[in-house]
């Protein structure tokens, strides 16, 4: 039997012969389970991926805050890269979206299915690439608290500008994101500057609010400040508290504001306590350097 069934497998000549089969080039199918393995796939790299991007952001912010606390120019670098990676992390989005179009397509044959997917991906990153940086960054809240901490690096002294609204970080007429010294500039000289030619008086009207470091009571910088619920006003927090004396409610000390203040009306501004700390450094730094320059 087992000779009978070598001949039947053999040629004239006693060789086996060579069986070849050409290439299926038929149109794949993706079943049900395959998609949904690769979908869970992409959301699971995009997921890993958000942590690391996480961190690269921090440590731009960082590093950007740092270069402007030490009166480095060279803001715009970081502020470029802070963009550039969040226009990578929404590609790495665009992964699960195109992958819940493949699975939502009636029809479930695909020539090619990782170059359909890449074609999408594609189509995707076009879509973003052609996007003006106005309509995607100034709603991004990531980007605004960027360019705000670097602002504050970068301006925050005695007569501090406070930084003013997103829209304001875009050329009108492009939508293209502005470096923040030109912002500066415009804030600053007005439509004077070579940047703000042909922008309307509109754009260039922008809250200037003068920020003061030193207590209104004692006339130094702010120590452990506390800043009012009830007005804008902000005082050291012992020579507020000295105020009460043994009333449970004054008058707002601050002339021309009539409004009554409590000890629970005044909550301690982190936020103001780190400018006067900056700007004590930065103030420290001047005068060593000076010490260096007359040695």
């Amino acid at each position: 039997m087992a000779d009978l069934y070598d001949d039947l497998l053999s040629d004239d000549d006693g060789q086996a012969p060579v069986q070849t089969q050409e290439a299926d080039t038929r149109p794949l199918y993706m079943r049900d389970h395959e998609l949904a393995i690769i979908t869970k796939q992409t959301t699971d790299l995009t997921t890993a991926m958000s942590s690391q991007f996480k961190l690269l952001k921090t440590f731009i912010t960082e590093s950007a805050v740092a270069r402007a606390e030490g009166a480095a120019t060279d803001s715009d670098v970081y502020d470029t890269c802070f963009r550039e990676l969040l226009d990578i992390e929404e590609g790495l989005k665009a992964g699960p979206k195109v992958m819940g179009e493949i699975t939502g397509r009636k029809e479930k044959q695909v020539g090619d299915p990782a170059a359909f997917f890449e074609h999408l991906m594609e189509l995707e990153a076009m879509g973003i690439e052609g996007v003006s940086d106005r309509k995607k960054y100034q709603r991004n809240e990531e980007y605004i608290e960027f360019r705000k901490g670097v602002w504050e690096a970068m301006y925050d002294d005695d007569d501090e500008i406070e930084p003013p609204a997103p829209d304001k970080w875009f050329d009108r007429q492009t939508g293209t994101v502005k470096s923040l010294a030109t912002v500066h500039d415009i804030l600053i000289n007005g439509e004077n500057t070579a940047d703000a030619a042909g922008n309307s008086d509109d754009e260039l009207v922008v809250a200037r609010t003068k920020i003061s470091l030193k207590c209104p009571l004692t006339l130094q910088l702010f120590v452990n400040p506390v800043t009012s619920t009830k007005c804008p006003h902000s005082f050291s927090n012992d020579a507020i508290r000295q105020m009460f004396g043994r009333t449970t409610q004054i008058e707002c000390p601050v002339g021309g504001c009539m409004k009554k203040l409590r000890v629970s009306d005044l909550k301690p501004d982190r936020k103001l306590e780190r400018k006067v700390e900056r700007f004590k450094a930065r103030r420290a730094k001047e005068q060593q350097d000076e010490e260096v320059d007359e040695i």
